[in-house]
């Protein structure tokens, strides 16, 4: 039986490794928006309101917002990150659904969720605002945690809601 247990949590762990992982990096935008930095600021937070994110960090006056949600789905995660390993040929080496089914197979793994963090920083440059978003989005379950790539639909999201508020 132990023998068994040793051979499943390998092959749920090495299972990636037959894949090659890739560089991952924070996603790094920047957008000027005509207004002020205190009424880009405001649309910022209602923005993150209407996406349910929580606000874990809020200096109005430096112009700094850090939104978190920690609550993402395998599916959610395959639209919104970009799988963290990928086969010889440069394609995705499985999906995070397909991680999170192995995973329910592994002794103590659990499921597959995920999370990321948003920091946007508001500057003022006379009558428009820069807006700086740098995302972290990570896939985990209780033995491993994969920081991933985003594919800016996060971002996307965000930036349409605050341009909504903006007009």
């Amino acid at each position: 039986m132990k023998k068994l247990l040793t051979v499943l949590l390998c092959l749920g762990l090495v299972g990636c490794a037959t894949g090659k992982y890739v560089t991952v990096e924070p996603s790094n935008k920047s957008y000027d928006f005509n207004g002020n930095k205190q009424k880009v600021f405001d649309a910022a937070l209602l923005a993150a309101q209407e996406l349910n994110l929580d606000v874990k960090v809020i200096e109005k006056d430096s112009g700094l917002i850090r939104f978190e949600r920690e609550t993402l789905t395998p599916a959610q995660l395959d639209l919104d990150c970009e799988y963290p390993a990928v086969d010889s040929n440069g394609k995705p080496f499985r999906t995070f659904q397909q991680w999170n089914n192995l995973s329910m197979g592994v002794p103590n793994a659990g499921p597959v969720r995920g999370k990321f963090s948003i920091t946007v920083l508001v500057t003022e440059h006379g009558d428009t605002s820069n807006v700086n978003m740098r995302t972290n989005i990570s896939a985990f379950n209780h033995i491993e945690d994969a920081p991933c790539n985003s594919k800016g639909v996060i971002e996307d999201e965000f930036i349409s809601k605050l341009q909504s508020h903006l007009k």
